[in-house]
């Protein structure tokens, strides 16, 4: 098991990784990732593999009202859904995608691509419905139509985009000095996101600078919907 969520009439999602074939209930299914739903007295709704690897990682799984996110990447190319994803050595896509309440693939896409770096396996939804994922860029990054090169030892990107996939922005966190990662986003009702990682070093978030003042500092930060740094 990896991830759990649960929609408004509290039904219950899961998604998870198997390494060989086994059971749910009554069905069988060969290893990859598989997604079940129970309904709140824990009855099983349904269960489907969702993906032949089980590589893939770095999972998370988010319910709104009508749909439900599932993120996550794979070290080789594989089949997510109906989906084929290519797995080269130059660029690791992390991928982004939805379901209807069903368990209904309604589409998936690559999210952004990495050259070196690491990706953080939790997404956020706001109340619109569009999408964030975060990352770490070891040396370049594809997002969207753009190429961003990092500036710092280890850049942050925190990367925008809708209900449907579309890429719409993104933001820069410039590290002057080791980038560890991002471990938790999340949108609170008004849409504001909120980000918490480890730093060393200098950080630059927008206009908000801190300076760490140890080898390893955590840090704590707050956005608009539109990219803007309200306080670090």
């Amino acid at each position: 098991g990896n991830t759990i969520d649960f929609d408004g009439a509290g039904n219950v999602y899961a998604i998870g990784t198997s390494n060989s074939a086994f059971n749910v209930g009554n069905d069988s299914l060969q290893a990859g990732v598989f997604l079940i739903k129970y309904d709140s007295n824990g009855n099983q709704i349904l269960v489907k593999k969702i993906t032949n690897s089980a590589s893939f990682k770095y999972m998370d799984l988010q319910v709104t009202q009508n749909n439900f996110y599932i993120s996550g990447y794979s070290g080789t190319s594989f089949m997510f859904d109906t989906v084929s994803f290519v797995f080269t050595f130059q660029k690791i896509p992390k991928v982004i995608s939805k379901f209807n309440l069903n368990g209904e693939l309604q589409w998936a896409k690559a999210a952004g691509a990495l050259r070196y770096g690491s990706f953080v396996n939790r997404i956020a939804i706001d109340l619109n419905e569009n999408i964030y994922t975060m990352f770490t860029i070891g040396d370049s990054a594809t997002i969207g139509n753009q190429t961003v090169f990092k500036i710092g030892w280890g850049d942050m990107i925190l990367a925008k985009h809708d209900s449907s996939g579309n890429f719409i922005s993104f933001q820069r966190i410039d590290m002057s000095a080791i980038a560890e990662g991002v471990w938790d986003i999340a949108s609170d009702n008004m849409g504001d996101l909120y980000i918490t990682g480890e730093f060393g070093g200098t950080a630059h978030f927008g206009n908000n600078t801190i300076t760490s003042s140890n080898s390893r500092d955590l840090f704590l930060a707050k956005y608009t919907p539109n990219g803007a740094c309200i306080g670090v």
